[in-house]
């Protein structure tokens, strides 16, 4: 996500000296080259090699014009602290290997929120629920004015607890009603149909 678009309690809950501009890391997929080497959730991408790293975007760009197997430099801010670490670039997880966290029809991925992500996001760490890592154009979650970091608490008067959980409940092609926290708090939403 890119940090110049970070509400002020967002940045806050970040803590240390943000910089203007970079990629927040909103999830790292377990077993992923970021994982093993430590990146985490919140942490703040400025640069990749000798690349600066102005917004989420960026990062996707120099990513795909690079090969498998090669050596990536990416360097973190994480509590305004910098931070340097070496990955080797590996393939991404299958359709089949990430679909649990996917609803295809609606546009949506979504990852379960832990308390160390409700923290990066500037939420209650009791918070629960299925947080949106991305939201596909044109789909019937962007015209619902889904977005990304927005938290899924409940489905048709019924509370989340994990991503799982949305996926298996926004099965089929009813309607449904979603109770959404977001950067101005709460709001419902309806979606599919």
């Amino acid at each position: 996500r890119d940090v110049r678009g970070l509400t002020d309690e967002m940045k806050q809950h970040l803590g240390g000296k943000l910089p203007d501009q970079g990629a927040l890391v909103i999830e790292v997929t377990p077993g992923s080259p970021a994982a093993k080497v430590g990146i985490q959730q919140g942490d703040i991408i400025t640069m990749l090699d000798s690349t600066p790293i102005t917004e989420a975007e960026d990062v996707v760009t120099y990513v795909t014009n690079r090969h498998i197997g090669d050596p990536i430099q990416v360097t973190v801010l994480r509590g305004g602290d910098k931070k340097t670490f070496r990955a080797v670039l590996a393939e991404a997880p299958s359709e089949e290997q990430s679909a649990g966290s996917e609803t295809p029809k609606l546009g949506l991925s979504l990852q379960t929120l832990t308390p160390s992500l409700a923290q990066s996001l500037g939420l209650p760490a009791d918070l629960h629920g299925a947080v949106i890592t991305d939201v596909k154009r044109d789909s019937p979650a962007a015209r619902a004015n889904l977005s990304a970091g927005d938290v899924i608490v409940e489905i048709d008067h019924k509370a989340v607890g994990s991503a799982d959980a949305a996926v298996a409940a926004l099965k089929g092609g009813q309607r449904h009603l979603l109770r959404v926290r977001g950067p101005l708090g709460f709001r419902f939403v309806t979606i599919g149909g």
